[in-house]
């Protein structure tokens, strides 16, 4: 236990999770499908295996002691954590980046950090730290009502500017990151059911720092393999799987490639160093760290959009209740 690591740990994960998709603003020519099974593909399943193999002792001796019915609980955690992942994705191609981060992982951040005390530390709510940590989610909840504000008061203006998306468009993609939201809180919660697994991992002789990376294969594999699943059907759907190797183009497709990887390692360092910063956080580190890393990363993912112009022609109201 180690709170000032823990905390920095956190923060450093927010800014990653919270600026990951930028990137993907510089792709051309792919439509979302492409580059989002390419980033899930490498983020979600390769990268955490990689780790995994590297960091723990015997990895896949682990699994033969874990009971089945923990595996099928982090690995339906993990499926949920999927379809939030489409959701997201589609949320911000909609919506844009600073919007759909602030909705999706608003409603993520409340749920991952209340879920946890409720379903398994619940006699922690009576506590000064419990207390704390409600008043903190409702803090979030009010930040939520003004960003949607915000970002009403902007699609409105964009509207009349001609510039925005269609209304229905708009409309949807909120509803697509709301759904998105509550569905990531399962993220967290495959981390805190994965807790025999750590321990597994530990007595194999993975130090504290990567117990959490035996999880992560299960969760994200399968969260991962849902994304995949769906990204594939699209392009069937929409003929966009010929993007993959459309030839005669000495740039494309090799420099989508490259940024959705760079998103992968952005997403994965962040979840990464959110595993660690748990193991240091205590016995509360799940209802501590995952609010902690949401908020820096809507910060983070508002700051992006700005800088990318998601606000540019917004009123000056709009704006001052996104800072709020």
């Amino acid at each position: 236990m180690n709170i000032a690591a823990g905390i920095l740990l956190s923060i450093t994960a927010g800014i990653f999770l919270g600026s990951f998709a930028l990137p993907s603003k510089s792709i051309r020519k792919w439509e979302w499908e492409n580059y989002w099974a390419v980033f899930t593909l490498f983020g979600a399943v390769i990268l955490p295996l990689l780790l995994a193999m590297a960091t723990i002792p015997g990895f896949w001796g682990i699994y033969d002691d874990v009971p089945r019915k923990i595996m099928l609980t982090v690995m339906a955690f993990g499926a949920g954590w999927g379809l939030a992942n489409i959701g997201f994705g589609l949320g911000l191609k909609m919506v844009g980046l600073s919007v759909g981060t602030a909705i999706m992982l608003g409603l993520s951040n409340t749920l991952g950090a209340l879920m946890p005390l409720v379903l398994y530390q619940p006699e922690q709510m009576g506590t000064p730290a419990g207390k704390v940590i409600i008043a903190g989610i409702a803090v979030m909840l009010a930040g939520i009502v003004l960003f949607a504000v915000a970002s009403i008061r902007r699609d409105k203006k964009k509207q009349q500017a001609s510039e925005g998306p269609a209304s229905n468009v708009y409309l949807t993609g909120v509803i697509i990151c709301i759904i998105a939201g509550i569905c990531s809180a399962m993220f967290n919660l495959a981390l805190v059911a994965g807790k025999p697994i750590e321990i597994l991992a530990a007595a194999k002789g993975a130090t504290g720092i990567h117990v959490s990376n035996a999880t992560w294969v299960l969760s994200l594999s399968a969260g991962g393999t849902v994304t995949i699943i769906y990204c594939i059907y699209l392009g069937i759907r929409r003929k966009t799987l010929s993007l993959f190797i459309r030839p005669g183009d000495s740039v494309f497709p090799a420099k989508n490639y490259i940024l959705a990887i760079i998103m992968g390692l952005m997403w994965f360092g962040g979840v990464t160093l959110y595993g660690m910063g748990v193991t240091k956080l205590g016995v509360l580190g799940a209802s501590i760290g995952w609010p902690l890393i949401q908020s820096v990363a809507i910060i983070s993912g508002s700051v992006s959009g700005i800088l990318t112009g998601e606000w540019k022609g917004a009123d000056r109201g709009a704006v001052i209740y996104m800072i709020s």
